[in-house]
């Protein structure tokens, strides 16, 4: 009985090998016609591809494209440097933004309370003080210019002396600021007296504060009075040259010529080589034949003497 038994053990033992061993063979099979099938279908998409031919679309867009640019060579030049220039200008605007947007004002709202500092060279402010008929000082600087950081003092000081004007600081450096389009400044600082009606007086003197604080004295009066044959004299002594606006001041404010006369001696101020304009309220000798008919006369020193 034992031999029976053991007999049929390795009879089973001997099956299960058997269909093991040949169930690892038909797996190995199926692999082998999977690898082979895919190699296959790669190999015609390949053969596929490489006989491809363009689309006629693909054909047609490049032919265009040849022959216009076989046509118009200097177009095709111009174009793209015009589009190298723009960009080229783009990357310069942006870059002067970022610089431009890191300078503080020169005169910080904290330290200083008389005077108003705008640093991104914006002239809106301007508009209520116009509407208002008041005077107005601009002290135009460049926050990296020594100058401008010396003449700080002076500007402060000058507010402080003339509470009657109004005193703004404007950044103008900027090309593409407002301040720079109107005034185009190319020395720093500059200093531009704003009178109403009359357009703008520019500071030509030294930078301290008593010229300037003569120039705000003077520069509004613009014209001065005479009362004398002498005092007329004088003026013509002391200056090489004079002009006498002969005018009827008695007639009124609105004298015919008086206003034109006025603006002309307000732009016409100069430190450094002053002309007077001078207004008799007298009727003068006939060595100066001036008259009340709005005449205009221009005395030298050597017509006099």
């Amino acid at each position: 009985m034992e031999e029976k038994s053991a007999t049929a053990n390795n009879d089973s033992d001997t099956s299960t090998s058997t269909c093991s061993s040949q169930l690892e063979t038909q797996s190995k099979k199926l692999q082998s016609s999977y690898l082979d099938s895919t190699c296959n279908d790669l190999e015609v998409s390949q053969n596929h591809f490489d006989s491809a031919k363009p689309s006629s679309f693909f054909i047609r867009f490049h032919g265009a494209i040849s022959m216009f640019y076989s046509k118009n060579k200097e177009l095709v030049v111009v174009l793209c440097l015009s589009a190298l220039w723009f960009l080229s200008n783009i990357t310069i605007l942006r870059s002067k933004e970022v610089r431009y947007q890191q300078y503080r004002p020169l005169f910080p709202a904290g330290e200083h309370l008389v005077l108003a500092d705008h640093p991104d060279g914006s002239l809106g402010f301007l508009h209520p003080l116009n509407r208002s008929r008041q005077d107005h000082l601009l002290m135009l600087y460049a926050p990296w210019d020594a100058e401008s950081v010396q003449a700080k003092p002076t500007f402060s000081s000058l507010a402080l002396l003339n509470p009657q004007l109004t005193f703004a600081a404007v950044a103008c450096w900027n090309v593409s600021s407002e301040c720079w389009q109107r005034f185009h400044t190319v020395r720093f600082p500059a200093f531009v007296l704003l009178l109403p009606g009359l357009s703008e007086v520019a500071y030509s003197g030294p930078l301290d504060l008593a010229h300037l604080q003569r120039f705000l004295t003077e520069a509004p009066l613009g014209y001065r009075t005479v009362r004398s044959d002498a005092e007329l004299l004088k003026f013509t002594q002391l200056y090489d040259n004079v002009v006498i606006g002969c005018y009827n001041l008695s007639a009124g404010p609105a004298i015919p010529g008086l206003h034109q006369f006025y603006a002309a001696s307000v732009h016409a101020f100069d430190m450094f080589a002053p002309v007077p304009f001078l207004l008799p309220e007298f009727d003068t000798s006939d060595k100066f034949q001036c008259g009340h008919n709005g005449q205009i006369i221009l005395l030298r020193s050597e017509d006099v003497a």
